[in-house]
C-alpha cells in the first residue's frame, strides 16, 4: 500500500491577478472612500487632483518593497518605527578588589602627588623584589 505525504494545512492568502491580495482590494477601497471624503474639504478647483494624489500615495504604501520583496513599504514603515535603536557594546569593567583590601578605608586612596610618587616607587620595588624571588 503506498504511503502519502499530506501536508496538514496549507495557508494562503486570497490573491486576485496573482498579486494582488484581497485584503489589498479592501485597503484601496477604504482609501478610494476617504479620498472622496476628504475632495469635500478642499477647494473645488483641486479635487480631482487631491483624489489622485492620495490614491497614489496609498497605492505605494501596499506596493512590495524594492529592497525586501516580501514585504510590503507598509512593512518597512512600521519597522522603521518600532525599531529598537539602542546599541549594545560591552562596557569594560574592573575588579577593584585586586587594587584594594577590604580594609582599604577612602583616606588611604586618596593620595596627594608625592604620595602617589612614592607608592609607585614602592611597588615597583616589590614587584621586582617578586620577580627576583620566582627566580
Amino acid at each position: 500500500m503506498p504511503v502519502y505525504n499530506i501536508q496538514e494545512e496549507i495557508i494562503t492568502k486570497a490573491k486576485y491577478w496573482g498579486v494582488v491580495l484581497s485584503s489589498d482590494l479592501v485597503y484601496m477601497l477604504l482609501l478610494f472612500q476617504f479620498a472622496a471624503k476628504f475632495r469635500e474639504h478642499v477647494v473645488p478647483t483641486l479635487g480631482n487632483f487631491t483624489v489622485i494624489v492620495i490614491f497614489l500615495f496609498g497605492l505605494y504604501w501596499i506596493l512590495p518593497n524594492a529592497s525586501n520583496s516580501q514585504k510590503r513599504n507598509y512593512h518597512r514603515l512600521v519597522l522603521s518605527i518600532t525599531k529598537n535603536r539602542q546599541t549594545y557594546h560591552p562596557i569594560a569593567s574592573y575588579d577593584f578588589s585586586l587594587f584594594f583590601d577590604r580594609e582599604t578605608e577612602l583616606s588611604d586612596v586618596l593620595l596627594n602627588e608625592n604620595e602617589w610618587r612614592q607608592e609607585m616607587i614602592v611597588r615597583s620595588e616589590g614587584a621586582q623584589s617578586i620577580e627576583n624571588f620566582s627566580k
